[in-house]
């Protein structure tokens, strides 16, 4: 009887350790994606500042040089 509980005990254990890799896999994938968001986001701040900057500088050229 002992020997077939124990052999049931294996497969699951198997199966349980399959199931935690691949959370564990999923749980990096997320992260992941999360800090290429977080990057795009950077890159986008970055593009709007430095576009904000180029207005500021023609608005400022206008003032000084009205045509």
């Amino acid at each position: 009887m002992r020997d077939v509980t124990k052999a049931r005990r294996v497969p699951a254990i198997a199966a349980g350790a399959v199931a935690l890799g691949s959370l564990a896999v999923g749980a990096v994938a997320v992260g992941a994606l999360a800090i290429g968001a977080l990057a795009i986001r950077r890159v986008a701040i970055r593009h709007a500042r430095i576009a904000r900057l180029e207005v500021d500088e023609l608005v400022i050229r206008k003032i000084a040089r009205p045509e």
